[in-house]
Formats: structure tokens, sequence, C-alpha cells
């Protein structure tokens, strides 16, 4: 990206977050006629032919013969309406490797770091929310775990304000290594840095990041730092959880998976995924949300039940990553069925499909993986599966209160699916058929509070073809750049 167009670049993400919710989010009315709703919650909830009024961003009316009041009219076509959907984890600077293989993600992560810069990382988060349009996602938790500079953290957040897609931009804390293209270093010394804690420049960021999407549809979070793993947990509370609340931050996100090895009481994963840790500290409440968490025990539930602590399954990552147990399977059936609310996410955008619609598929079939969840398996319908998707995906993320369903009073996330075409089926529930049979290719328009994203297939006020060719134009030198990074 050239000065001309980095200026360019930041002033209209500047000005989208400078106008408020009035402007960006246009507010103007759009009546839907004629569609099949699927409201999302768990029951599978439909409204058959009818029309929905958008008003002010958000859904005002769903009902027959609607009057349109002078606002655009689409034909819906008997086409189903959905809610937008909600990813709870990825990283969209990953688009920066989109394809890498790599045999070690932790090295190759600390050399990609340094080797993108500023105006990459906001070009990937700008083309990573573009992409979770797209695909029918209108929310999202973009996990930023590989931003070295405050400058990088800040570009990253502009192309994700840019996009227009909702949600949270959690920061990790702590990404402060000090490896630089062409270094030669030991590996010990690389992954020593990889462990740094929070840093004060992190809270400085987040005070930037607050107040460039005040008034908008992002909102800024914190991950906790790589280094708090296996760290005393009233270490953890004065430096970053306890920083994190005071500054107002609604999700704090953590990556968790199995004990960490060697940690003493008192330490997070010392116990487990360290959720037991974290509570008899005072620090699980209803903004931690977990990530992963393969190993997650009737224990840990009951106490994120108890706080109203989260829950994030990934499922293509997750299916792969049960280091000790027989029982390799996402923990977000076992979560919900302790009464924790969970959702579903991507995790790593340059890995796995971006189709959120075969994520869903792809969770559903590792419920055969351990007995528990194979009893939800068994007793779960389509629209209790789709729900961690839509309603319970919401909920999972603290926005449950605003989005998550098509019903009156919530936001106009909304995306209509190409379901007339030929070969998708029309028998059965929406719920069924969305479930079984819908995929990227049928998103055929998406509203993102109000404003229309995606239309008859395509990008509105977006030249992707066009950031395609920049985006692999970044990925090729950020590779080369990459190369010159050795750890012996």
């Amino acid at each position: 990206m050239d000065g001309t167009n980095r200026r360019g670049f930041l002033a209209s993400a500047a000005a989208l977050a400078a106008v408020g919710p009035a402007a960006a989010q246009a507010r103007g009315r759009t009546l839907i006629r004629n569609v099949e709703v699927l409201v999302g919650d768990a029951a599978g909830t439909e409204h058959r032919g009818v029309d929905v009024l958008i008003d002010s961003g958000k859904v005002a009316a769903i009902g027959k013969a609607l009057p349109a009041a002078g606002g655009r009219v689409v034909e819906g076509r008997g086409r189903i309406l959905m809610p937008g959907m909600v990813c709870g984890h990825r990283h969209n600077w990953m688009y920066l490797g989109a394809g890498a293989t790599y045999a070690d993600f932790y090295a190759w992560q600390l050399k990609l770091m340094p080797s993108a810069t500023a105006e990459d990382q906001a070009l990937a988060s700008y083309f990573g929310g573009l992409a979770a349009i797209h695909a029918g996602v209108t929310t999202i938790v973009d996990q930023a775990h590989a931003h070295q500079t405050p400058d990088r953290v800040m570009a990253a957040a502009e192309g994700h304000l840019k996009s227009g897609v909702g949600g949270w931009f959690n920061l990790q804390l702590g990404q402060a290594s000090a490896i630089r293209p062409g270094q030669t270093l030991s590996r010990k010394e690389a992954f020593t840095q990889r462990q740094n804690r929070a840093q004060p420049r992190d809270w400085d960021s987040i005070a930037k990041l607050k107040a460039m999407f005040a008034g908008t549809n992002v909102a800024a979070g914190c991950a906790t730092s790589p280094g708090c793993y296996g760290r005393d947990v009233r270490a953890i509370a004065a430096e970053e959880i306890g920083p994190a609340r005071a500054a107002g931050l609604g999700l704090i996100t953590v990556h968790t998976g199995v004990r960490a090895p060697g940690a003493p009481r008192g330490a997070f994963g010392h116990r487990n995924c360290g959720i037991l840790d974290l509570d008899d500290a005072g620090l699980l409440t209803r903004e931690m949300h977990f990530s992963h968490a393969v190993e997650l025990d009737d224990a840990e539930i009951a106490a994120m039940a108890r706080t109203g602590a989260k829950l994030c399954t990934t499922p293509f990552e997750d299916a792969d990553t049960g280091p000790r147990s027989p029982r390799i399977a996402p923990s977000f059936a076992r979560a919900d069925l302790g009464g924790v609310a969970a959702g579903l996410g991507v995790d790593s955008t340059g890995a796995h499909t971006q189709d959120f619609f075969e994520i869903a598929r792809n969770a559903r079939s590792t419920l055969a993986a351990d007995p528990v969840s194979f009893d939800a398996l068994g007793r779960w319908d389509a629209a209790k599966m789709l729900s961690f998707t839509t309603e319970r995906g919401a909920e999972a993320v603290g926005l449950g209160h605003d989005r998550g369903k098509v019903a009156p009073g919530y936001r106009a996330d909304l995306v209509l699916l190409a379901s007339d075409e030929p070969f998708f089926p029309q028998q059965g529930s929406l719920a069924h058929r969305v479930l079984n049979y819908a995929t990227r290719a049928h998103v055929d328009s998406v509203w993102v509070g109000g404003t229309l994203r995606k239309s008859g297939g395509a990008m509105e006020g977006a030249d992707i073809a066009a950031l395609a060719a920049r985006l692999r134009a970044a990925q090729r030198r950020v590779a080369r750049d990459m190369a010159t990074i050795s750890f012996t």
C-alpha cells in the first residue's frame, strides 16, 4: 500500500469511526418482501411468507404485507432469511499467510510478526472482515495476537472497522518481541521473547482502540498474554485481568487447553485447563471467554456456569488437539449441557474453511468423539445445532441481547440465502435445510446493522479482485522476509 493509499485508507476508517452509528450504519428503512424467516433460536422458530422491515439499523417488524413507507424494497422471492452468524474466534492477520504450511506454528508466527508491516496488517484485517461478511458472518471476535508494535495494532483495527463487520477486536497483551527480518538467533531466545507479559503500551493501545470504536459496531477487548500460562494467578490479576476490567473491556479472551506442565498450586494451568485456578482467585466472571479448552472437565464447566464465563470451540482445530485423552472432542456440547454459553469459531483464517455452514456441520460431526457429546448428538435437532452460530453464538460473545435472532428490536444483521436455486431442497424445516445444505455460495445478500454489505452475491463498495491481488502481493513479500529469519 503506497503512502497515498495508506492515507486514504486511514482517512476513510477514521471518518467511519467519527460519524457514529447514524451515518456509518445507513439508518434508512428497508422492506424485505416475501421471505421465509428462520429466527435463529434453538427452537427453530419460523415465519413463512412474511415481510421484514428494517428501520434505524434494527428489525422493526415481521408480518404480512408490511408497508414500505418510502423505504427501499428488496424482493425476497420466497428465499430463506436468517440471522447473520457469529464467529467467536478467528485471526484475521493470518490472511497474510493463507495456505502456508508449517511444522511449528509459533516459530512461523514469530517470523511473520516482524515481516508484516502496519499496511499489511490493515489490508489483512480489512480483507478478513469482508471475507466474514461474504460468508454470512456479521459478528466476529478477532483475536489480534500477531501485532508486534502499536502502529500495527491500530492499522489492523482500522482495517476491521473499514470492513463493516461487527463484534470484538481483542488485542493480545504482551506481543512485543524484538525479532527483525534478517536476524539469526537461537530458538530458545526467540521463544523467550514470545513469553512476554502485558506491557504498558498495551493499555495505551487499548485506550486508543476504545476511542476509535466509540459509536461503531465494533468494541475493544483483550486476550491474556502468551506469558500468563503457568504464572501465579495473583500476578495475572494485577497485570492483566484487573486492568482489563478497570478499562471497561467487555470481553477478555483466554487461549487454554490442558494443564501447564509443572505449574505449581496457585498458578494458571495447575489444574487441567486452568479455569479453577482463575476461579479460586475470583477471576472467573462473565467477561471471561475461553477458547478451545478441549479437556474441559465437569468441575470447570460448573464453575463457568456459576460465574457466566463463556466458551468458543473451533471444531476444525480442536478436533486435532486433544493431546492426552482418547476423547478428542471439542467441548462446546459438554459446556452447553452444563449451562455454559458456547459458540463456534474458525480459528485460523489461513488454514481452515471460511464457510461457516461447514464449520457448524463439522462441529456436529465431532460430537461422536466422546460419550457425553454423543448423547447430545442423539437429542439435538438441526435448529439446536445451528443456534451455536446464531442465538447461542451471540450469547457466547456477550452480545446475545441485541443480535443472533431475526426478531423485532434486534440488530438487522441478516443473511438472505439463494435457497430457490434448483439443487437446494425445498422440504423439511428451514433449520434442517440450512444446516445440511447451505454453503457460502448460497449467501446472496447480507445486512450488517441495517446496511446492505452484499447484494446479489457481490460485495457492496469493495473491489474484491483488486484487494485479493494486493493481498497476494503482500503475502509474497512477507514470505520472502520471513525466510531471512533463522532460529538455530
